[in-house]
């Protein structure tokens, strides 16, 4: 949106308002105009819609609910950053989204575009996805787990490479997370 679309903006704010049955003041208005500047009018008019059919609370609606209506839940920014770097590396281009790069490095380990297939990933879907999630929440909204703070296990890796590890090795490495694990909760406080 730029400036010519602030009287069209107030008068969707307001019309919400009166059908809310809220008073809202200018103020809110410019406020919520300034914060929302980024997106389309049609994308906000598109939103405000949707919280009138959808939404029978006698609320006006937080920024975070118009928002979320327009960017989606992290779940759906997720699938089409994964849709974006399945594109990325079928072209055997390098991934662009630098936390989708991250979230594969987190998932499959080092890489060079081009020398991964794209059926080796298929099966990474969903632990990709949720790995990108937490990449791009903000910290401040983001409770802290405690697998979030474990280190990779041994479930972690491939079938084939869990079993390529011996029984020795397999028991060292969970001593050492669940040791690592201990020292992490205590360090934050958590129990």
């Amino acid at each position: 949106m730029n400036e010519s679309d602030r009287e069209n903006f107030a008068r969707t704010m307001f019309a919400l308002a009166q059908l809310k049955g809220v008073a809202v003041d200018a103020t809110r208005v410019n406020a919520y105009f300034k914060r929302l500047q980024s997106y389309r009018l049609s994308q906000i008019e598109a939103a405000c819609d949707l919280i009138i059919r959808e939404d029978e609370g006698t609320y006006f609606p937080q920024l975070a609910t118009i928002v979320g209506l327009i960017d989606g839940s992290g779940a759906d920014r997720a699938l089409d950053a994964w849709g974006q770097m399945l594109s990325d590396l079928s072209r055997g281009s390098p991934v662009r989204d630098a936390d989708a790069r991250d979230a594969l490095e987190t998932v499959y380990g080092p890489f060079a575009p081009g020398a991964i297939k794209i059926e080796q990933l298929l099966y990474m879907r969903r632990p990709w996805t949720d790995r990108y999630e937490r990449l791009n929440r903000p910290a401040m909204l983001r409770p802290l787990k405690m697998k979030e703070l474990a280190p990779p296990t041994v479930k972690a890796l491939p079938a084939k490479a869990q079993n390529m590890l011996d029984n020795t090795t397999r028991s060292k490495i969970l001593d050492y997370n669940a040791q690592r694990m201990e020292k992490l909760c205590k360090e934050k406080g958590i129990q």
